[in-house]
C-alpha cells in the first residue's frame, strides 16, 4: 500500500481538514455506510491533531512541537485504519470521494482470496525482557500461531492504558505483519501500566476479517 497521507504538517494539517469535513457530513456517512462511533473516534483524534499544530504554529515551544507530532502520530494511525476498513474498498464510494481523502482509487485486479471470515484468538506472552510482550494470532482451526487459507497477514492493534476497548476497531495503534507473531517493546516509564491487544486477518488486498476478543497484560 503506497504512502497517501501528506509527510509535511501543512499538507497533512489540510488533509485532516477534509476528512473532518467528510466525517462529519451526515450524509455522506449514511451514503458510505460509516459506522457512527468509528466516525467519531478517528474525528476526535484528528481534532487533537489539528487543535495541538495551531497551538504550535503560533508557539515553537518544545512541549508544543511534542504535543503535535504525538497527536499527528495518532491522527495518521486511525486514518489509516479507516481507510482500509472503510474507505479503499467500499464499493459504495465513488473515485472522486477517494480523492477527495487523499486517496487513490481502488484496485480493480482480480485477488482469489476473498475477505477473511475467520476470527483469531489474541495471546499474550512475556519474553526474557519484561518490558516486551510477544503477541500472537492464534488460529482457532488448529490452535497454533498460524494463518488460515487465503490470508495474507495479520493486523495488530494495541492500547496502552485507558478504558478497555470493545473491540479491535476502536484501537488505532498497529502494525500489519505478514507473520502471525510479532514482539511489541515498551519503555520502563510504562511499567504497571495495562495494555490491551487485539487481531484480525487480513487478505492480500487489505480487506480484514473479524476482530478477536480484546486480550489484556500488564508490562514489567
Amino acid at each position: 500500500m503506497s504512502e497517501w497521507l501528506s509527510r509535511s504538517d501543512e499538507g497533512f494539517y489540510e488533509q485532516c481538514g477534509k476528512w473532518a469535513a467528510m466525517l462529519g457530513d451526515e450524509t455522506a456517512r449514511a451514503l458510505y455506510k460509516w459506522d457512527v462511533d468509528q466516525c467519531a473516534a478517528v474525528a476526535l483524534s484528528i481534532a487533537a491533531f489539528t487543535g495541538a499544530f495551531e497551538v504550535y504554529r503560533a508557539v515553537n515551544s518544545t512541549s508544543n512541537r511534542i504535543s503535535k507530532d504525538e497527536t499527528k502520530k495518532t491522527a495518521s494511525a486511525a486514518m489509516r485504519m479507516f481507510a482500509a476498513s472503510s474507505v479503499r474498498y467500499n464499493l459504495r464510494m465513488a473515485d472522486s470521494a477517494r480523492f477527495a481523502l487523499g486517496i487513490r482509487p481502488r484496485d480493480t485486479t482480480f485477488t482469489p482470496h476473498p475477505r477473511p471470515t475467520s476470527r483469531p484468538n489474541t495471546i499474550i506472552r512475556r519474553t526474557a525482557n519484561y518490558f516486551e510482550h510477544k503477541v500472537s494470532a492464534l488460529n482457532i482451526e488448529n490452535g497454533k500461531a498460524s494463518k488460515p487459507a487465503g490470508v495474507y497477514g495479520v493486523r495488530f492493534v494495541w492500547q496502552v492504558g485507558g478504558e478497555r476497548p470493545v473491540s479491535g476497531t476502536a484501537i488505532f495503534n498497529g502494525r500489519f505483519s505478514r507473520r502471525p507473531v510479532i514482539t511489541v517493546a515498551y519503555d520502563e516509564i510504562e511499567r504497571g501500566k495495562t495494555v490491551y491487544y487485539a487481531s484480525c486477518y487480513e487478505n492480500a488486498k487489505g480487506e480484514a476479517g473479524p476482530w478477536s476478543p480484546v486480550a489484556e497484560a500488564y508490562i514489567g
